[in-house]
């Protein structure tokens, strides 16, 4: 398979990916079809994932390793974990097991679904995160384009609109992920709620820009704790 085409195809996995995953969330308590649809799709999507990154898999335990390396190996480490929990639970969520559960056990394992999907949700940001230097500069060839070339360039417009934009975005995503109760989900210490009022596509965006916030949020921490590395290694050398 040629670069370029590898390329365009892992373009096209990462956005499905990310419209699927939040796809999932947005659906979970209000449309079931929907959900089921996003939820084999993300999981399609994330197989093609891991095929189309399978050389970096068969080398993911070797070379020189450093804190934020480790720490995106626990991340994927229980990406896959819940990942696989998460088909279990699905399957006896189906309606033909869900008639022979007792009703504490499917509730339980309902409020277990959705935190497990919220799990998966903010691991795949953090992943996202850790990855995005080698995503936007490797994968994408971003540096070579001419946006690329624009919002590198020191003083331009651009980059202070794109950086306040992201500010903006990030800031609402935090927000949101209190508003909609995400970490309530995650420790499974609340039932699940639905606001009223809001539209399928406004709660597709609100879920879209918490993914966003923390993938900003554990990407500038990423390259503040790379900056420092290697601002200790210059003062070393001197």
């Amino acid at each position: 398979m040629g670069t370029r085409v590898q390329t365009i195809l892992m373009t096209l996995v990462y956005a499905g990916l990310a419209i699927s995953l939040t796809g999932v969330l947005s659906t979970a308590l209000i449309e079931n079809f929907p959900h089921q649809i996003f939820g084999i799709s993300f999981f399609a999507l994330l197989i093609c994932h891991l095929i189309l990154n399978r050389f970096w898999i068969r080398h993911s335990l070797t070379g020189r390793w450093d804190l934020q390396r480790a720490i995106l190996m626990i991340v994927d480490v229980a990406l896959a974990i819940l990942s696989i929990a998460q088909v279990v639970n699905c399957v006896l969520l189906s309606s033909f097991f869900w008639s022979l559960l007792p009703q504490d056990v499917a509730f339980f394992s309902s409020s277990l679904h959705m935190c497990i999907g919220t799990w998966i949700f903010v691991l795949a940001a953090l992943h996202l995160g850790l990855n995005a230097n080698a995503l936007i500069g490797n994968r994408l060839h971003f540096h070579r384009t001419g946006m690329g070339k624009l919002l590198r360039t020191k003083g331009n417009v651009a980059l202070l609109v794109v950086w306040v934009a992201l500010a903006a975005v990030g800031a609402y995503g935090v927000f949101e992920f209190f508003q909609l109760g995400m970490g309530q989900y995650m420790l499974m210490l609340d039932g699940a709620r639905v606001e009223s009022g809001i539209a399928l596509i406004g709660r597709f965006a609100q879920y879209l820009c918490v993914g966003i916030a923390i993938a900003e949020i554990t990407h500038c921490v990423s390259v503040s704790q790379q900056n420092r590395k290697r601002g200790c290694s210059t003062a070393q050398e001197k």
